[in-house]
């Protein structure tokens, strides 16, 4: 039996610090592990030449892509968040926390921990367990967490999104006992949890071991954080770090981990356990094309996001690879919803060399009314080969959202998936247009067009914008594609709003409650182009309509998110407000949702079996912090 492999020291003199990086109980089989006992993630950005875990900076772009310093399995696997967000239910489920409450005001909240947390180093000062006779762990407690917060809190050159974004919502953290913690916010906040602590997508805040941390600054006091590569990282999760290459990043599987100790529940009633793999992999994968080679010869098992002929080829070459459904239809969804942006100047500039600018006839609610009753989404869906469907309201279709949606749907303001063409006609007429001999509709000899910018570097949203034109031009409205590098368009087009219309997800954010995403269709139109960015961007904002959405989608900020009668449900007066304001997108349409955005993640079960599936459900996205739960869920196919 090997306690440890090696030990390494953050700090020097009085303050040196000595910590042991793998106290698990090796076998040879460990050391050593087979193919059949290693899982192999892609990844798809680049690693840096030296290991660096500070996760609050990201590191130095290459070819404009930002390294990875967390999604090669830091978060995944390593460190774990203190609630999960469950994408059915909305509710945030405990992890390494067991609950979080808000005062009456939303400004404070209450933090409560779990007692049995430990970080995967050994504890040097405590005495050894008598039940395994290994070193005892340090524990995971308020001290951790309110040294992380401060840290951020002190710190503004710690630039990581979600540090930026607790700084701006906390004022002050404090531990009431080992396992308490409060939060005193700027302002009230309902969604303050929601935002800052599930393991999502977007983000959760990572807690790190003040063990550590505090050594490296003891034995560093003239270096600014960032300086902390934190090369030998700790985590509370069911891996640590093996080795680091600018290949791939290994973890072995901790024995010791806390989680199967403490049998702690999962969401579905079951006893957490220790997961199957020995190790984990995160592959450095350059391309689609390598992606597919290396999971036909079954040396991946967890694959990028792929295209839908690369998939069809993996499955035809591969049987043991596996999506979503057998074919992925539809594909898992991605939070990011596709729509159409339309700007509602009077007039725009559209063209970034002259900066000239021309009348937009889009300004006109009526014709953006008419022109979402053109749309055939089922055609739009089709375009993207069957993976998707058309979207029924703005929001992604989790479960997690489905009172919000079928709210919206009951109240009358749901999408249909076929075109209104006689409705949409008549709204035309209403706006002054006539459709001439030549079929296309015109308004005193100008005929009606939409310049549509499309981001060229995302070829299924090409592939929908042109099923879009098609559809169009053939209802009478001519359609010009105006397809954009990935430069131009984030750069200079979006930002500023210097678009007609514009394919894309400009009201992404809300995955289990509606403000998030509506709150983008708010901001102050006063305020500088460099400040508007990416919320808002076709300047809605002057009519009554807009005005009246503004003051509901504010109240809507106060509003607490669960039925305080009812925890499992979502609270009836944030349905009813949400419902006030959509009134308003539905009779403007500032933006018009079109389909669900499909993302097909490839599993190869070659090896590993209990991948999610639609029969299986789960969240595949394996470069979110929710892969914990996936690990759960993985048996060996031979075991």
């Amino acid at each position: 039996m090997v306690l440890c492999s090696h030990f390494s020291s953050y700090g020097s003199g009085r303050w040196s610090f000595w910590l042991v990086v793998c106290l698990a109980s090796f076998n040879d089989a460990v050391l050593a592990a087979s193919r059949e006992d290693t899982v192999v993630f892609e990844l798809g950005r680049p690693l840096e030449e030296q290991p660096n875990f500070n996760w609050f900076i990201p590191g130095l772009k290459s070819d404009g892509v930002y390294p990875a310093r967390r999604e090669h399995g830091a978060r995944q696997v390593m460190w774990e968040p203190l609630f999960q967000l469950n994408l059915e239910s909305g509710q945030l489920d405990p992890w390494l926390a067991v609950e979080i409450k808000p005062n009456d005001t939303l400004t404070e909240w209450t933090l409560t921990l779990r007692d049995d947390v430990t970080w995967s180093d050994a504890d040097p000062k405590a005495p050894k367990k008598p039940d395994d006779g290994e070193p005892a762990r340090f524990k995971f407690d308020a001290n951790d967490v309110v040294f992380t917060a401060n840290m951020i809190l002190q710190d503004p050159d710690l630039s990581a999104y979600e540090a930026v974004r607790f700084r701006q919502q906390v004022r002050s953290v404090a531990a009431v006992d080992a396992n308490t913690v409060t939060f005193e916010l700027k302002d009230p906040n309902p969604r303050f949890a929601l935002e800052n602590f599930g393991g999502t997508a977007f983000g959760s805040l990572i807690i790190v071991p003040a063990h550590i941390w505090q050594a490296w600054k003891a034995a560093n006091k003239d270096k600014p954080w960032n300086e902390f590569a934190f090369d030998k990282p700790v985590g509370t999760g069911p891996y640590t770090l093996k080795e680091y290459t600018k290949e791939k990043v290994t973890y072995v599987r901790d024995e010791g981990w806390w989680g199967a100790k403490a049998g702690m529940k999962l969401s579905n009633g079951s006893d957490a356990r220790l997961p199957a793999p020995l190790e984990l992999v995160w592959q450095r994968v350059r391309s689609e094309a390598e992606s597919l080679q290396l999971l036909k010869e079954n040396k991946l098992d967890a694959a990028r996001e792929y295209t839908l002929g690369a998939f069809k080829d993996a499955v035809s070459n591969n049987s043991n690879v596996v999506g979503w459904t057998k074919n992925s239809e539809p594909a898992w969804n991605s939070a990011c919803t596709r729509q159409l942006d339309i700007n509602t100047q009077p007039e725009i500039v559209t063209d970034n060399a002259t900066l000239a600018k021309e009348p937009n006839p889009w300004s006109d609610s009526i014709l953006r009314g008419a022109l979402s009753l053109l749309i055939d989404r089922r055609k739009v869906a089709d375009a993207y080969g069957g993976t998707t469907i058309p979207s029924n309201t703005m929001f992604v279709e989790y479960g997690s959202m489905a009172p919000f949606i079928e709210a919206v749907k009951n109240k009358g303001y749901g999408l249909s998936p076929v075109a209104d063409m006689a409705n949409a006609e008549q709204l035309l007429v209403t706006a002054g247009y006539k459709k001439g001999a030549d079929g296309v509709f015109e308004n005193g000899g100008v005929p009606l067009t939409i310049k549509l910018a499309v981001n060229e570097s995302v070829p299924t949203d090409v592939e929908g914008a042109k099923a879009l034109k098609q559809q169009l031009d053939s209802a009478g409205i001519t359609v010009r594609l105006d397809l954009q590098t990935n430069e131009q368009y984030w750069g200079w087009t979006i930002p500023k709003g210097n678009y007609q219309v514009v394919y894309g997800w400009l009201s992404c954010g809300s995955i289990a409650e509606p403000y998030t995403s509506m709150r983008r269709y708010t901001n102050d139109t006063s305020l500088p182009e460099d400040d508007r960015r990416f919320n808002n961007t076709g300047r809605w904002g002057a009519t009554s309509a807009a005005v009246a959405y503004k003051e509901i989608v504010e109240e809507m900020a106060l509003l607490p998110l669960r039925d305080p009668a009812d925890q499992t449900k979502p609270n009836p007066k944030l349905i009813e407000r949400m419902l006030a304001a959509y009134r308003h997108l539905n009779d403007e349409m500032p933006f018009i949702p079109l389909v669900q955005t499909p993302r097909i993640i490839p599993f190869n079960t070659t090896y590993w079996t209990g991948w999610p599936t639609e029969s299986e459900p789960g969240d595949p996205a394996h470069d979110w912090g929710s892969l914990h739960l996936m690990l759960q869920n993985l048996k060996r196919a031979n075991p």
